[in-house]
C-alpha cells in the first residue's frame, strides 16, 4: 500500500508539471531527480519490510518456564534370577507367575539320578568304614588287655616278647586311626553329595513375587542355567533424571509425588538417593525415591511402569 501511494504521488506530480520551457530545464531536471530519489527510498523501505536481510538469523521461540514434571521408571530394590546349582531335570514347579511367596518357600525341584545313585554308594562306604572302625577298636582293646596281663609278670617274658606285645598294641591303635580317617573321608563325601542334592530344591531367598520362568517341566538344565526370576514387591523404587535447571529443587529426603497416568493414581515419593553429578551424555543427575503405595494398590503397581514425578 505504501508503494502504491508513492507511485500515485509521483504520477500526480508529473501531471502537475507544465511543459518545459527553455528557461525551466534546470527546474524540470531537478524535479525528476527528486521524484526518482523518493520512489527509490520508498521501494527500499518496502523491500526491507517484506524480506529479512541476508545476514539476519531466523527467529527463535522463547523458552517457557521449566517443567515441574519428570519421567521416572518404577523398579524393585531386589530382583534376582535364580539359577540351577546342579545339573538335572526339572521335576516340579511349585509356584506360578505372579504368585507371592515368602522367604524359604520351595519354588522348584530338580531331579538328578546320577547324584542320588552316587550318594547311595557313598553312604554304603560310610557304613563299611564304620564297621571297620568298630572292628579295629575291638582288636586294639584286645591287644591292650593282652599287653597289660603279660606286663604284670615281666620276668616271665623275655625282652623280645615284651617288645612284640607292645608293637601289637601300637599297631592296633594305628589301625583304629586309619579306620577313623577312612570313615571321616567317606562321611565328608556323603555330606557333600547330600548338600548338592539339597540344592536341587530351589527356595526363595527373600519374600517377593515370581515375575519370570525360564524352564519347563521335564526340561534338562545345566549348572548356572536360569530357572526363575523373583522380585521384591515391598518398597518399590522410582528412578528418574533431574535436568540441570531443576537440580536445586530436589534434595536428599525431599517429599515429592509420583503420578501413574495409567492408574490415575498419585502416591508420595521420598527421595532416598541422589547422585551429586550431572551426566555429560544426558545432562541430568540421577535420583531415586521410595514409593509409599497404599496397601490396596500395591498389587497394581508393577516394576517397569512409567510415572510422572511432580516437582513442586
Amino acid at each position: 500500500m505504501r508503494l502504491q501511494s508513492t507511485f500515485q504521488s509521483v504520477a500526480l506530480s508529473a501531471r502537475q508539471i507544465a511543459p518545459p520551457r527553455l528557461g525551466d530545464r534546470a527546474s524540470l531536471l531537478a524535479s525528476c531527480v527528486l521524484t526518482a530519489l523518493v520512489a527509490g527510498i520508498a521501494w527500499a523501505g518496502t523491500e526491507a519490510q517484506v524480506r529479512p536481510t541476508s545476514g539476519s538469523a531466523a527467529p527463535t521461540a522463547v523458552a517457557g518456564p521449566a517443567s515441574g514434571e519428570l519421567i521416572g521408571i518404577v523398579f524393585a530394590r531386589r530382583a534376582l534370577d535364580l539359577e540351577a546349582e546342579i545339573e538335572g531335570q526339572v521335576a516340579e514347579i511349585v509356584v506360578e507367575l505372579g504368585q507371592h511367596v515368602n522367604r524359604d518357600r520351595v519354588l522348584l525341584k530338580l531331579a538328578s539320578p546320577w547324584l542320588e545313585h552316587e550318594l547311595v554308594i557313598v553312604r554304603a562306604s560310610v557304613a563299611t568304614a564304620q564297621a571297620e572302625l568298630d572292628q579295629a577298636i575291638l582288636e586294639r582293646d584286645l591287644a591292650v588287655q593282652k599287653r597289660e596281663r603279660r606286663l604284670q609278670a615281666p620276668d616271665a617274658w623275655s625282652a623280645e616278647e615284651r617288645a612284640e606285645i607292645q608293637f601289637a598294641a601300637d599297631m592296633a591303635q594305628v589301625q583304629v586311626s586309619l579306620a577313623k580317617a577312612q570313615l571321616e573321608g567317606n562321611q565328608a563325601k556323603a555330606d557333600q553329595l547330600a548338600e548338592q542334592l539339597a540344592r536341587a530344591t530351589v527356595r526363595a531367598p527373600f519374600a517377593g513375587v515370581l515375575s519370570g520362568r525360564y524352564c519347563e517341566l521335564g526340561e534338562r538344565v545345566a549348572v548356572n542355567s536360569p530357572l526363575l526370576r523373583l522380585i521384591s514387591d515391598a518398597d518399590l523404587q522410582v528412578r528418574f533424571g533431574i535436568p540441570e535447571n531443576l537440580v536445586g529443587r530436589v534434595t536428599l529426603g525431599s517429599d515429592l509425588e509420583a503420578h501413574f497416568p495409567v492408574l490415575n493414581l498419585t502416591v508420595p515419593l521420598k527421595i532416598s538417593r541422589l547422585a551429586p553429578e550431572i551426566d555429560l551424555a544426558t545432562g541430568m543427575a540421577t535420583a531415586e525415591g521410595t514409593l509409599a503405595t497404599p496397601p490396596a494398590m500395591q498389587t497394581r503397581v508393577w516394576p517397569g511402569m512409567t510415572v510422572k514425578v511432580l516437582i513442586p
